[in-house]
């Protein structure tokens, strides 16, 4: 039997994963399948990842509550995103998470979508 970790089959881990691992992996791993663009640079123990977005996307933590079991280190100005998982994050926390980030890109993606019609209609 093996794990199956972002199209990748493992057929044995290196040694034991913990659950806000794989939690961490998971969130890093929805939001690939969904916005390709995004740069990933994981650390050994896959609690702590750093995300680099495309230059075409703007992220915004205003309307986001802040989650205890999860730190991030947000840098605008070279798109950077740090993540960082504890060992008592729940699903759900990592949930919301991967949910904000998802429809802040989604959100950015429209906006871009209604500025270039605009553009074209103007013309």
């Amino acid at each position: 039997m093996g794990f199956i970790i972002e199209e990748e089959i493992l057929t044995e881990l290196p040694r034991e994963i913990t659950t806000h691992e794989l939690l961490g992996r998971k969130v890093v791993s929805d939001l690939q399948k969904r916005v390709k663009s995004i740069l990933v640079y994981p650390t050994e123990d896959w609690s702590n990842y750093t995300l680099v977005y495309p230059k075409n996307c703007k992220l915004s933590f205003s309307r986001f509550n802040t989650i205890p079991t999860i730190s991030y280190v947000h840098k605008p100005e070279t798109r950077k995103l740090t993540l960082k998982f504890s060992e008592s994050v729940t699903p759900l926390e990592a949930r919301y998470l991967t949910q904000h980030l998802l429809n802040e890109f989604e959100n950015d993606r429209k906006k871009a979508k209604r500025s270039k019609n605009d553009k074209s209609n103007r013309s």
